[in-house]
């Protein structure tokens, strides 16, 4: 399969038109590959962990990061004690050190993941997400498989920025819509996550490919993993889309 950049528009002209830095289109090739259609689910998690009587790292840590529009009252006053409190990330205070936040817990202590059983797992590390891998039978995609499975089948030619048009908003995606991180005028439906089946699938029939929660993928180093996709609602080191690929096989 043939990975021919991310689609943005201009890139077919050697730039591309983003805010991520990126310049020039990169031209790559990667071998058949099959993706589950959604990500990991809190429902399928949950089988893993119970299975396997894993305990993730933010439960190992005992803290991980939420933000601050969806912690309660409660959470974001223990989170400024200055006594007992970790406080707030320093140059993005929006970012908060929870402590008792993980995936079955993921605004913190008083909330919980009931009713939200078909939403993405969360708070999920790399190592985690590679062990639930293993316990499924699959493995992380590539930065390649990932990129090619989220184009959904566009070319570029059309200069299309997302799998729908060029676009931004239009409830086409579970996305931030106001001034973030301060006010989210949910257009999409939603400020959290939402269900990994939500909104329509891009051209290879997998969903929220864009949105919803950033997404680890195969690579990088111990210190540094990559992540793809995402909504700002949820940061690299707090929550995690869980995209399963399936070993390499041969497609037509």
């Amino acid at each position: 399969m043939q990975l021919t950049g991310m689609g943005r528009q201009g890139m077919e002209k050697g730039t591309a038109n983003t805010r991520d830095g990126g310049l020039a289109a990169d031209v790559a090739k990667c071998k058949p590959f099959a993706m589950d259609k959604t990500a990991v689910t809190n429902t399928q998690f949950r089988h893993f962990i119970r299975d396997t009587k894993y305990k993730t790292e933010a439960e190992v840590f005992g803290w991980s990061f939420v933000l601050e529009l969806l912690a309660s009252e409660d959470t974001i006053k223990l989170v400024d004690d200055k006594e007992k409190g970790l406080g707030r990330v320093k140059d993005t205070p929006w970012w908060m050190g929870v402590e008792g936040a993980y995936w079955r817990r993921p605004e913190g202590p008083d909330s919980s993941i009931k009713d939200r059983g078909d939403h993405p797992a969360v708070h999920v590390s790399w190592n985690d997400a590679a062990a639930y891998c293993k316990w499924a039978g699959r493995r992380l995609p590539t930065e390649k498989e990932w990129e090619f499975a989220a184009r959904g089948g566009l070319d570029g030619s059309a200069g299309n920025v997302y799998p729908w048009g060029i676009d931004p908003y239009g409830a086409q995606c579970n996305s931030w819509e106001g001034e973030f991180p301060r006010a989210n005028s949910e257009e999409d439906g939603y400020t959290g996550t939402a269900p990994v089946d939500e909104y329509e699938p891009n051209g290879y029939g997998i969903y929220n490919m864009c949105g919803n929660v950033w997404e680890w993928v195969d690579g990088g180093t111990k210190e540094k993993r990559p992540l793809r996709g995402g909504k700002p609602t949820y940061a690299a080191v707090q929550l995690l889309h869980l995209q399963s690929v399936i070993w390499p096989c041969n497609l037509d």
